[in-house]
């Protein structure tokens, strides 16, 4: 329950640790390999106001970005997030296949992107350069999940703010680890 507990601390703290400038701006260049990364089962996250699908989150980084154990960015590079996916409530992984932007809260989607309490929500990407970072929301997309042995593959297809296609494919083991708050 701690190492859960720590660990989305440690996600709350990759954006209070950077500083943010106008140097980046949000047509910087996204990496488009995604090569390592991780993904959060939050069970029936939902449940409160009768949503009984299951939620994951992915954070997928390039090759030269990653975090320290306090939580702050270490290199260059490319952070991808996708938070509030649905899987049906007998899913603990995520199911091969195509999900889609949504907020029918639907088995196979993901929360369109938007901010919520101050938090974003959906798909967005962080790109951390020499002199800070930029944050910029992925408006729409979908994405494609596939299993071949141990090796995940999901390919992507967003649009970004100003438009432009953000295209990106991650191939890698993907580790899920347990964020419930309480688990049964």
């Amino acid at each position: 329950m701690k190492k859960h507990t720590l660990y989305i601390l440690v996600l709350l703290i990759i954006f209070s640790g950077c500083k943010k400038t106008s140097s980046v701006s949000n047509t910087a260049v996204a990496d488009n390999s995604l090569t390592h990364g991780y993904a959060l089962f939050y069970g029936d996250h939902y449940n409160y106001i009768d949503i009984t699908e299951n939620v994951v989150g992915l954070s997928l980084f390039s090759k030269f970005l990653s975090t320290d154990s306090a939580g702050y960015y270490v290199g260059n590079g490319t952070q991808l997030v996708v938070t509030d996916i649905f899987t049906s409530p007998s899913d603990t992984l995520l199911p091969q296949g195509g999900y889609t932007a949504n907020d029918n809260h639907s088995p196979m989607t993901f929360l369109k992107s938007k901010s919520y309490e101050g938090n974003r929500v959906g798909a967005y990407i962080v790109i951390v350069g020499a002199t800070g970072y930029t944050t910029e929301t992925l408006t729409d997309g979908a994405f494609e999940l596939q299993y071949k042995r141990d090796t995940v593959i999901i390919t992507f297809d967003f649009k970004r703010e100003n438009g432009t296609s953000y295209q990106p494919v991650y191939k890698g083991l993907l580790p899920m680890y347990d964020a419930r708050p309480n688990k049964k």
